[in-house]
């Protein structure tokens, strides 16, 4: 587990105390997302309708979400965890229920791309198709930064 793992996790059995607008807006501002940014990325991880002005949520929802003057409904919870890549045990809770069973999925996920870094050095020209939910997050987040400044 890396330091970054480690530090994730210490800091996710603070937020127990934390409501869970508070909990939206820290991990937003530690991801370093405006709120603008968010509504784009949460679009993106949107799939359940087709219709462009009803996907994600909207600007001034997430702002009453961090105020505290209103909570997400179960759609808007698992748009949130995919956006700000957290367990909704975490988002909800402000804990993690089952530390042991992430800590194994981690690894296997891991020892899973130590595999492919090796198939891939074995065979460089393939593509290497298996990219870590961590990885694709980042990209996700850097292509709506990237997206928002221009």
């Amino acid at each position: 587990m890396s330091e970054n793992e480690i530090e994730q996790q210490s800091t996710e059995k603070k937020d127990t105390k934390l409501s869970i607008g508070e909990r939206i807006q820290k991990k937003r501002k530690a991801l370093d997302l405006s709120a603008e940014e968010l509504v784009l990325l949460i679009a993106s991880y949107d799939f359940s309708t087709t219709n462009s002005n009803e996907k994600g949520i909207s600007l001034p929802t997430i702002y009453r979400y961090e105020k505290g003057e209103r909570e997400p409904a179960s759609r808007e919870i698992k748009l949130l965890c995919c956006a700000l890549n957290v367990s909704s045990d975490w988002l909800i809770f402000g804990e993690s229920w089952n530390s042991e069973q992430e800590a194994d999925t981690k690894l296997a996920n891991n020892f899973k791309a130590l595999i492919a870094q090796v198939n891939e050095l074995k065979n460089p020209n393939l593509i290497n198709r298996s990219i870590s939910r961590d990885s694709a997050h980042y990209l996700k987040c850097s292509e709506i930064k990237n997206r928002t400044k221009s």
